[in-house]
């Protein structure tokens, strides 16, 4: 009865009808099937399915090719090369190309130099096939050395492992109507599951682990969405918060003309960095964390560089005529950049104090410098994202945007960056294609300098204050609204995702506090009495005020 019963299964799984329902074509699920069974070490089974079925993974071309590359039998693979067909119109001379230089090396390891060479400039050389590769080949013959190609070619040696290993490469460029591309149904079940997590609203996990029994979906509980701690250090509006880059500091700018150091662990704050003269809307760690650049207003007009260490001040930049908005460091920490509403950017020397260069007229409202430390992107009044080249100076013109740009963050590749408008949208551009990828909408926004960040593993998560005294967090993919999150009193001004854990975020206001954010079931310690006993009336650095 467990027989029959199986075979029935096996049967309507398997039928006509089944196949068609699924667009797919049924002697290549044979074949994708086949092989899969001979990669999990099953060939016998796949073997009795290939008689089966009269489908092959492999036609009898490949298959005499595979033989002969595996025995060294360069002639007859090149010959059987000549009669495949390829999936690419330059399939054949990179088939060729992998073959002679498998050769070549195996030959120089031996010891037979002449014949290296000869391949070289019979075979190789009239292919006219990736000349950088054939320049690193022929070093490798004239040195007489093999070892050379291991280590600048990836070789693989000369043994039956290396060989295979070509077979694959071979096999990937020759027409799917003569082989199965290598591990195919390892690769459509990857590309399924990618999609699956891709498609998944609450996905945020460093480790992925999934089952092929069920379709993969998270539980909303894996996004932050209840206040661990309350920080309350501030008497008036915070503009700005950051973590540190390694997640072990807290830093915020208020203005009350001062910065609060916390520790992000305890959430004891460590300094309070007092010596602007007028609000601070803006702070930068430092690449090693060691230092804090800190923007002062507009009756301040300094670019100050604490000691996170001592919380004491080490320099202060002076040449902007009006407030700092903006500054960032370089990879390096050897320079700095400052923005302002003078319609200066400049570049400085971190430890001289001397300015490097500078840039204008462009009146900045937020900056970000590229991972490698080649360009700088800004944000300004006009409307417009600006790249500026750090090494020619150069500038380029990304997009020109409809409404007031009030914020800018990258992702973490560097590719994509979203910005905050004036127009109660969000929107997420790619600074190669220079095309808007995403918009995020239903926050509220007007009147007010808010600035928002990427969130959770892998950047799946749009977060940003509001001025309606929510924070929102979207999907970035697919651009759905996740959460409306509840706590503060006033204005949110300001978000930033924990660095190194997935689940945490801590969020800036006008109320005077800072709100650290974590998911269900972590312990919650918030103060009492959370609401301020006078509501404040705004966040000062408007954007209109910048104009």
């Amino acid at each position: 009865h467990t027989h029959t019963h199986t075979h029935s299964f096996s049967r309507s799984f398997f039928s006509q009808n089944a196949v068609e329902d699924l667009e797919m074509n049924k002697d290549e699920l044979v074949r994708v099937i086949a092989q899969a069974l001979c990669d999990l070490g099953y060939r016998d089974i796949a073997a009795d399915l290939e008689k089966a079925s009269g489908e092959a993974v492999d036609k009898p071309v490949v298959q005499r090719l595979r033989t002969a590359v595996m025995d060294a039998d360069w002639d007859t693979a090149e010959q059987l090369i000549n009669q495949v067909e390829t999936r690419e119109p330059d399939g054949r001379e990179a088939m060729l190309f992998a073959l002679f230089e498998q050769k070549v090396l195996e030959l120089v390891e031996a010891g037979d130099r002449r014949s290296a060479v000869a391949c070289l400039r019979e075979k190789l050389s009239p292919l006219h096939h990736h000349s950088a590769r054939l320049k690193k080949l022929t070093s490798a013959v004239i040195k007489k050395d093999a070892s050379y190609g291991q280590d600048h070619l990836q070789w693989r040696g000369a043994g039956a492992a290396a060989r295979a290993s070509l077979c694959r490469e071979l096999c990937a460029l020759i027409s799917t109507s003569l082989t199965v591309p290598p591990e195919r149904l390892q690769v459509l079940l990857r590309q399924a599951l990618l999609q699956q997590r891709k498609g998944c609203l609450y996905h945020n996990v460093a480790r992925d682990t999934y089952g092929l029994l069920e379709d993969h979906k998270c539980s909303k509980n894996g996004v932050p969405r209840q206040v661990l701690r309350v920080l309350r250090g501030h008497i008036d509006e915070v503009w700005y918060v950051r973590y540190s880059h390694d997640g072990t500091f807290l830093a915020s700018a208020s203005k009350d003309k001062t910065v609060i150091i916390w520790d992000a662990v305890s959430f004891c704050s460590l300094h309070v960095l007092r010596g602007h003269t007028d609000a601070v809307s803006y702070l930068a760690w430092s690449p090693d964390d060691t230092k804090l650049l800190t923007c002062g207003g507009d009756a301040d007009r300094q670019l100050m560089l604490w000691n996170v260490s001592t919380g004491g001040p080490i320099h202060v930049f002076q040449k902007h005529t009006e407030g700092v908005t903006a500054c960032a460091w370089t990879p390096d920490g050897k320079r700095v950049i400052s923005g302002s509403t003078d319609r200066t950017i400049h570049l400085w020397d971190s430890s001289s104090g001397e300015c490097l260069h500078t840039w204008q007229p462009v009146r900045v409202t937020d900056m970000a410098v590229t991972s490698d430390g080649s360009k700088l992107v800004v944000v300004c009044h006009e409307k417009k994202i600006r790249v500026y080249d750090l090494t020619s100076f150069h500038e380029d013109l990304i997009q020109k945007e409809q409404s007031a740009i009030t914020s800018l963050v990258f992702s973490r590749s560097n590719q994509q960056v979203l910005v905050n408008l004036a127009n109660q949208e969000l929107h997420e551009w790619d600074i190669h294609t220079k095309t808007l990828v995403h918009k995020y909408t239903q926050h509220k926004q007007s009147r007010f300098a808010l600035r928002s960040c990427y969130g959770g593993c892998n950047d799946v998560f749009v977060v940003s204050g509001s001025e309606d005294n929510y924070v929102y967090i979207w999907h970035r993919e697919t651009e759905v609204l996740l959460e409306k999150l509840e706590g503060h009193t006033s204005i949110v001004n300001c978000v930033c995702w924990h660095p190194t854990n997935p689940s945490r975020f801590v969020s800036a206001s006008d109320d005077h506090t800072l709100r650290v954010w974590g998911v269900d079931g972590e312990e919650s310690d918030q103060d009492a009495g959370e609401k301020s006993d006078k509501e404040p009336l705004s966040n000062g650095r408007g954007w209109q005020e910048t104009v």
